[in-house]
């Protein structure tokens, strides 16, 4: 009965008040508990002020769904009913758009955007086309320290590929990737790890538009394995890490198992053995360059021998036996010259087994 009253007195003095131009000539309105001004059945349509303690002060419903609420701790919702938000919270039911007239997301920005993280100051920026002929819209990150450490770019018109950036803690470039090459000279991945500002190791997925991959750096380390070999087809049955094998004159670019002592056609070492792997891998594909079995021919491999010339001992020149695929010390250097394997570097006083071998053909 209050509220029927009430609004009832509203109406009365909004229209006492009201000229012929619509407005309201009241320097003032007050009311001592809620305004609510409704129309439909229940007041499906509903424009609510409530300035009692506790009351959600503010709200607006058409067609019987709540439009905007504004709550006493002053949070807000916006096309949706949810009960209590926390205090300065902003609850959004649907599309938003800033800057833009018909939104595609829960939040559509037109012109760019900046998120700062209050506790470690550091920042993210999102940005319109405004990066420059080469990054296009990009967004950037910062660290506490307030010094970008990550840019992403979509693109420009003129350089129409995605770069990325990494910064160390002083704001300089230390790894750059790109879509493809910065000049536009081909369109291929690059990964650039620089160092002062100069690129110290460079990955291009198609180097001088060759079609041919390249890795450039100032020194290589490998971790992984002790030998260079290269890729070959092999003949033979029971090939194994190991063996020694010799070229094959019937078959272009094969080798197979050697099978007399002091081989002069003798290629290599098949890797693997003992554990110890390859560390650099030689090979192209589809070629007659190409094959199943890594064949070492420089480094450190385990090499399967026999005492056929005697006990071999470490610094002994070691060459092809009579038994197919093992080595045997060279006592006769006149016929291991062009046989030579390469030379032990570890023991053998028993009939056959292992032995380490640094592999130098000669």
């Amino acid at each position: 009965m209050k509220y029927s009253f009430l609004i009832f007195a509203c109406s009365w003095i909004l229209s006492a008040s009201y000229g012929q131009n619509g407005q309201i000539s009241s320097e003032e309105l007050q009311v001592s508990d809620k305004v609510q001004i409704g129309t439909g059945f229940l007041n499906q349509d509903l424009f609510e002020v409530n300035v009692n303690a506790g009351i959600n002060p503010f709200r607006v419903r058409t067609d019987g769904t709540t439009r905007l609420r504004i709550f006493e701790n002053g949070a807000m919702t916006l096309l949706g009913n949810w009960g209590n938000p926390q205090a300065g919270e902003l609850r959004i039911n649907g599309y938003t758009g800033i800057r833009v007239d018909d939104p595609l997301s829960p939040l559509h920005v037109k012109g760019g955007g900046r998120f700062t993280d209050e506790i470690n100051n550091g920042n993210i920026i999102l940005s319109p086309n405004t990066g420059g002929l080469v990054f296009g819209p990009f967004m950037t990150m910062d660290n506490v320290d307030g010094e970008q450490t990550l840019l992403i770019g979509a693109g420009s018109v003129f350089a129409d590929f995605g770069i990325m950036q990494l910064s160390n803690s002083s704001g300089d470039v230390t790894v750059q990737l790109t879509g493809e090459h910065i000049n536009g000279s081909h369109e291929a991945g690059i990964i650039e790890l620089k160092s002062g500002g100069t690129t110290k190791i460079m990955l291009d997925a198609n180097y001088n538009d060759s079609g041919i991959s390249r890795t450039t750096t100032d020194e290589l380390e490998i971790r992984g394995g002790s030998d260079l070999s290269e890729n070959f087809d092999l003949n033979g049955d029971k090939i194994r890490p190991g063996m020694l094998v010799s070229i094959d004159p019937e078959h272009e670019g094969k080798l197979k198992l050697t099978s007399k002592s002091y081989d002069r056609q003798i290629a290599g070492v098949v890797s693997g053995a003992n554990s110890i792997r390859t560390g650099i891998l030689m090979g192209q594909e589809g070629s007659v360059a190409d094959g199943e079995f890594p064949v070492a021919l420089v480094g450190r491999v385990y090499v399967l021998a026999n005492g056929e010339s005697g006990n071999i001992s470490p610094g002994d020149l070691l060459t092809s036996s009579s038994t197919p695929g093992y080595a045997m010390k060279a006592r006769s250097l006149r016929k291991a010259q062009g046989a030579i394997i390469g030379k032990a570097m570890t023991s053998l006083d028993q009939d056959s087994g292992l032995i380490l071998v640094l592999v130098n053909l000669q």
